[in-house]
C-alpha cells in the first residue's frame, strides 16, 4: 500500500499528503468580540458637547430630515443623565430650552445652529433589562425658513427623532 500512495502523489512524500495545509496557519475568529464597546460617535456630536460619563454608545442614524440621533446606555435611570446634561450644558455655553417634563420627557439645548434634545428610549422591546436606553438628537444648520415652504420647528422634528432609530 505504501508503495501504491508514493506512486500516486508523482514523486512527493507521504509526510507531505499529511501535513496540514499551510493557508490554514492563520488563527481563524469565530463570533464578535462583544466586551469591546462600539466606538464613540466622534464626529457627530460638537465637540464641545459633553459626555455623560456612565454612558455607552450604542448606535448612531443619520438622516436628511432629522439630522443625527446617537442611541446610548447607562445602568442610572434617565432623571441622572437629565441632572448631568442641565448642568454641563451651560457650563459649556449651551442655552437649555426645554427642560423635560411629564408632558415632554426631552431635554432640549441649543448652541448657535445646533440644537439638541435628549430623550429616553420609550419602546420597550428596545430596552435591556437593567440598563436605560436614552437619544442624543442633534440638528445643525437650520436656515431661515422661506414663506413658501416653512421648515418644522425645532421642536417638532426633535419630537421624531426617537421614532428613526433602528432596534437595538
Amino acid at each position: 500500500m505504501l508503495i501504491a500512495m508514493s506512486g500516486c502523489n508523482s514523486g512527493k512524500s507521504i509526510q507531505n499528503n499529511l501535513a496540514p495545509d499551510p493557508k490554514l496557519a492563520d488563527p481563524v475568529t469565530v463570533g464578535t468580540n462583544t466586551s469591546e464597546p462600539p466606538a464613540k460617535p466622534t464626529s457627530s456630536l460638537p465637540a464641545n458637547f459633553p459626555q455623560y460619563s456612565q454612558s455607552q454608545f450604542q448606535s448612531a442614524v443619520e438622516t436628511k430630515e432629522s439630522g443625527t440621533v446617537t442611541t446610548w446606555t447607562t445602568p442610572d435611570p434617565i432623571e441622572f443623565v437629565y441632572k448631568f446634561y442641565q448642568t454641563e450644558l451651560p457650563a459649556k455655553q449651551w442655552e437649555i430650552v426645554t427642560q423635560p417634563s411629564d408632558s415632554n420627557p426631552q431635554l432640549v439645548a441649543k448652541q448657535q445652529q445646533t440644537t439638541i434634545a435628549i430623550a429616553p428610549q420609550t419602546s420597550t422591546e428596545k430596552q435591556q433589562a437593567g440598563l436605560t436606553t436614552y437619544t442624543i438628537g442633534i440638528l445643525t444648520g437650520t436656515t431661515a425658513p422661506t414663506p413658501r415652504h416653512p421648515l418644522p420647528t425645532p421642536n417638532s422634528q426633535l419630537q421624531q427623532l426617537p421614532q428613526i432609530i433602528s432596534p437595538i
